[in-house]
């Protein structure tokens, strides 16, 4: 639902009004991506002096900076005074979707200096952030992480290997990764062949003891759903986005195996799809698939019956943490982020992860940024938990401190770009802002949100749009145009 098309065309005239004296807009603008940077091809003069170069460079830092900041920025608000600034033609813009202005959370400042913000409403009051909480989980990722970390699939041999055959049981550790599926995974098991594993005597057993989780953790959050598929909770040992999408042959072995068409993939399914690959590449197996998801012995490695230590047989690994970002935002990944968060708690993966344990340490890094305990409120990592709210100016606050990282590339690389790609490759497609509007989406039924950057005729700015109201849809042509004016200030 867009809202009454007399009050679109409202917000189109305002805005064409606005910006009358812009430069028209040099066509269509190619996002050329690699696998962990990319490259934007735009017309002369269409970014501020240095711009292309912090956000189109080589490949990703090797390892990505702090984000630190005072304890409040110089100029920032308080809660007791925020701001008031709502330029007429925004302020027409944003009647025209008929929503009243406490549903509007709003803050745009320029990246650099201390200027005033261009525009700000309501910033100082939390709203539902939805998937724009991917922002605070990926930046604090970058920093706590670093940008080599990538998620790691371990085998481990619990029994004696004697000519490919393996006296005991074969143990699969899941590490975290969201981006694991059923063609990687067959790939892994034809390189434990070529290592000297073709036969498991005992049984394969699938590790998910990473994550220590409990159903309180899922409080906030829907659950999953053949309807909603994209609501799976996160798991250590992850297969196809925890979910099966179409049915298809696994050729190997001298057979053709046919997977089943499920909505979910858990419990008995993952066991038998694993199963299924592992015969597809051409191993043998005497047991069955079973899972372990509550370990009784030290947490880490594996251990044997003896409580001994497995060692590590072989490692699958994910790639690293840009592209895994990038693939987070574009696409607003939520099991991806919600794995992403329960990474970042203390000692993964050689303890396990919990929630409790990764939301104290995002607190934390928050608060490092010089961030309030109530400016920003992450729960889950992804935006699905109705607890994850925040501020238009924490936002904005967050956002300013990345920009001015020396390595802010890999960040603003992962945004989508409106016009070009991922959840804005449909919106802002011919304006002011299509290839110049860095902004990662946020959707909820009652929430529509945009986080990001976006590029002026000569400045940068930091964006924070938060619309939380049964009727948020209404708002979208609103949150586009109000975009474009802003693209079109200098």
């Amino acid at each position: 639902m867009t809202g009454p098309p007399a009050k679109a065309k409202a917000a189109a005239s305002v805005l064409a009004a606005g910006a009358a004296s812009a430069p028209a807009p040099g066509g269509r603008r190619q996002w050329l991506a690699g696998s962990a940077a990319g490259v934007l091809a735009l017309g002369a003069g269409a970014w501020p002096a240095g711009a292309l170069a912090r956000v189109a460079g080589s490949a990703a830092p090797a390892r990505a900076p702090g984000l630190a900041a005072p304890a409040r920025e110089a100029g920032a608000a308080s809660p007791a005074r925020a701001p008031v600034v709502l330029p007429a033609p925004l302020r027409a813009i944003w009647a025209s979707c008929g929503l009243p202005d406490s549903a509007l959370g709003l803050h745009v400042q320029a990246v650099d200096g201390a200027s005033a913000p261009l525009a700000s409403l309501n910033a100082e009051h939390p709203y539902q952030l939805a998937s724009t909480a991917k922002i605070v989980t990926t930046l604090a990722a970058f920093d706590l992480l670093g940008a080599d970390y990538c998620w790691r699939t371990r085998a481990y041999l619990d029994g004696l290997l004697r000519q490919g055959r393996l006296l005991g049981d074969l143990v699969i550790q899941g590490g975290g990764d969201a981006r694991l599926n059923s063609a990687e995974l067959r790939q892994w098991f034809v390189r434990l062949h070529e290592q000297g594993v073709q036969d498991v005597l005992g049984d394969i057993v699938l590790d998910h003891c990473g994550f220590q989780l409990t159903g309180q953790d899922h409080a906030s959050t829907p659950p999953p759903s053949p309807e909603r598929p994209h609501h799976a909770w996160p798991d250590a040992f992850t297969l196809d986005d925890g979910r099966l999408r179409a049915a298809g042959d696994l050729a190997g072995g001298g057979a053709a195996v046919r997977t089943p068409l499920q909505a979910s993939l858990s419990g008995s399914r993952i066991d038998s799809v694993v199963a299924q690959l592992w015969r597809a590449s051409g191993g043998r197996l005497r047991g069955r698939v079973r899972e372990r998801r509550i370990s009784d012995l030290a947490p880490g490695t594996p251990r044997d019956g003896a409580g001994r230590p497995l060692a590590v047989w072989s490692e699958h690994r994910s790639p690293p943490l840009p592209e895994l970002v990038r693939e987070i935002n574009k696409t607003s990944d939520n099991l991806a982020a919600r794995n992403l968060m329960l990474s970042m708690s203390p000692g993964f993966p050689q303890r396990a992860a919990t929630l409790p344990a990764a939301r104290q340490r995002l607190a934390q890094w928050l608060q490092r940024q010089g961030l309030a305990a109530d400016d920003l409120a992450v729960d889950t990592g992804s935006g699905l938990s109705r607890d994850e709210r925040g501020k238009a100016r924490a936002m904005v606050q967050l956002l300013r401190a990345a920009w001015r990282s020396p390595r802010s590339q890999g960040f603003v690389q992962s945004l989508p770009v409106a016009g070009v790609d991922g959840t804005l490759s449909h919106r802002m497609t011919r304006g002011q802002a299509t290839g110049r509007a860095f902004l990662k989406t946020g959707t909820l039924l009652d929430t529509r949100a945009l986080a990001g950057y976006v590029h002026g005729r000569d400045t940068v700015y930091a964006v924070a749009v938060l619309v939380n109201h049964p009727e948020a849809p209404r708002a979208t042509p609103a949150l586009d145009a109000l975009v474009e004016w802003v693209a079109a200030r200098a």
